[in-house]
């Protein structure tokens, strides 16, 4: 019978211990999850504020799936474009969450109005990409920097107006979708008026 008590009470000790630990997590978790989120858009609101305003230079050669060759001011002549900046080193998770945005949002105020900038190591992997993800916007493969937002190393979206100049630059995080849809309907009230 005192195994029995004893055993009982190891079980409830162990079981109460169990759940302390798992609240215990739980709240560093949270506190960890609150600070990355603070200082990760911290940090995009810094950058987007120092790259807005950049000039592109109208000159840069971009080639499309066929191997056309245009340049920017090509792309951006008529008015304002929201362009999509990706390469294949990053995330693929990441590209594939914010294409789909994008595609979305090209459906909503046109695919004219949305441009994709790409770099892939190989044209096979770019008609790929295309394909996969039905891609009904204008995408252009550059090998080369767009801007200096290029060293981030991160996909990026930004207004090009058509004086040739970054506005509304944003980084989307993958884990955040709702603040990049924030984002793309802000964007929607700019490319439509």
């Amino acid at each position: 019978m005192k195994k029995h008590i004893l055993w009982m009470a190891l079980t409830a000790i162990n079981i109460a211990l169990c759940v302390f630990i798992y609240r215990q997590k739980s709240i560093i978790t949270q506190f960890y999850n609150g600070y990355d989120v603070k200082s990760t858009l911290s940090y995009d609101y810094t950058k987007s504020l120092q790259y807005n305003g950049l000039g592109i230079d109208s000159t840069i050669m971009l080639r499309d799936a066929n191997d056309s060759s245009y340049t920017v001011n090509d792309i951006a002549k008529t008015d304002r474009k929201l362009v999509f900046r990706y390469s294949f080193i990053h995330c693929n998770a990441c590209v594939d969450t914010i294409m789909k945005l994008v595609n979305k949002f090209a459906n909503e105020v046109g695919a004219d109005k949305v441009v994709i900038i790409a770099q892939y190591a190989n044209k096979r992997d770019y008609k790929n990409f295309v394909r996969i993800n039905q891609i009904k916007t204008s995408i252009y493969h550059l090998q080369d920097s767009l801007c200096k937002a290029d060293e981030l190393s991160i996909p990026y979206l930004f207004v090009l107006e058509d004086n040739m100049t970054v506005s509304n630059f944003f980084m989307p995080r993958k884990e955040y979708p709702k603040i990049t849809e924030q984002y793309l309907q802000s964007i929607k009230n700019i490319l439509t008026q």
